[in-house]
């Protein structure tokens, strides 16, 4: 796995050697963010020409990082890393110090579908559960609750091709929905409520 794009172009990813962690393909990642950055250039504030300079980013159900890294290579501001397991968060280290981002960077030990309040509102999430575990609803729902998102942040919500979830129609609205081989993308905007 590697960086696409960005000023950690082709850079190496650390990743784990069982099988429990499941980074987004390469392939894929490349699709979601030319999506980004075609679909969303005016909207997003801080977005120019593919470069998310002044963005805050989150990516929840973090594994090796690969989402915010990509994000970060690609001029965000700031990355916080959700994470619930131990041996994933070792690895999210590894790769943040690979990439000397440490001082750029947040790294919150918890369970997403109870996340704590935090102080900046995040402009661009990603939402990468394991798949078929009906975690998004929930986690989708801590993010209301705790007030992380920023007016008219975009949300990437990454689950298995036939997996289905409902959220709250009030505060998100669903923008665009691609499929990338066994994955589905879902992009939502977040509605102020």
């Amino acid at each position: 796995m590697r960086i696409i794009a960005g000023k950690f172009k082709a850079k190496n990813l650390i990743t784990p050697k069982d099988r429990d962690i499941r980074p987004t393909s390469d392939r894929a990642r490349e699709s979601v963010f030319n999506v980004i950055t075609h679909r969303y250039t005016e909207f997003l504030t801080g977005l120019n020409n593919g470069f998310l300079s002044d963005l805050v980013i989150a990516d929840i159900f973090a594994g090796t990082g690969a989402l915010g890294l990509e994000a970060m290579s690609r001029g965000g501001k700031k990355v916080i890393f959700v994470e619930k397991e131990t041996k994933s968060i070792e690895v999210l280290r590894s790769n943040l110090k690979n990439f000397n981002l440490n001082t750029q960077s947040q790294i919150i030990h918890c369970d997403a579908t109870k996340l704590p309040a935090i102080k900046e509102k995040i402009n661009l999430l990603f939402l990468d559960p394991p798949y078929n575990k009906e975690l998004v609803a929930p986690t989708l729902e801590s993010i209301k609750n705790n007030n992380w998102l920023a007016d008219k942040a975009l949300i990437i919500v990454e689950t298995e091709k036939n997996e289905s979830f409902t959220f709250d129609e009030r505060f998100y609205e669903l923008d665009d929905e691609r499929n990338y081989g066994k994955a589905k993308v879902k992009f939502l905007i977040h509605q102020k409520s």
